[in-house]
Parts: structure tokens; sequence; C-alpha cells
């Protein structure tokens, strides 16, 4: 399972019921860029991004997005500490899960 589709499993379900209390900015790289936006590479998946609250992005930027919107640029070593400190958090969250299913 790629971290994109692990974090669609893991934050989806929180948000849909309101039980996500904050907001998660996630880190992609610019493939390409045309006028205001930019295709972004998440793990491999592609997403577009509004460049309207950034300025120089260029292509092979490493950067955060919400909602959307890239929100600034980051350095590739940011970028994947991030997506290992998520992908830590799910790693745990599964692990707890599978315990509280062996509990029942």
């Amino acid at each position: 399972m790629t971290v994109v589709s692990r974090l669609a499993n893991y934050f989806m379900p929180r948000i849909s019921n309101k039980k996500l209390d904050m907001c998660l900015a996630i880190p992609g790289t610019v493939i390409t860029i045309e006028g205001d936006f930019a295709m972004v590479s998440i793990g491999g998946m592609l997403t577009q991004a509004s460049l309207q609250l950034i300025e120089e992005v260029k292509i092979n930027d490493y950067v955060l997005i919400h909602s959307g919107f890239i929100i600034e640029r980051i350095s590739a070593d940011e970028a994947h500490e991030i997506l290992h400190l998520i992908t830590e958090i799910m790693d745990q969250e599964d692990s707890t899960d599978k315990d509280n299913l062996n509990d029942e």
C-alpha cells in the first residue's frame, strides 16, 4: 500500500466522523506548472495544487500542500522526514487498532 493510500485510509474516516481536530499539510514534488496551478506528485499519486499563495515555485521543488494550495517550499530532507513521521504515526495507530481487536 502506498503512503498516499495509507494517508487516505487513515485520515478520511476520522475527518468524516469529525474525530480529526487538526489540519494536515502533505509534502509533494512539483512535476509541471501551468499558469496558477502545479501538478504535484505525492508518493507517486498526482494531484493539482494552486500556486496562488506562494511565489517562485519551480519544477522539482518539494512543497507542502494543504486544502489544494501549495503553502510552502521545503527541502527534500524535510519532505522525507515528514512522510516518515506520518508513516510512523499510522503504523503505531494500526498496531493499536490490531491490539484492540485482539482484546475483544
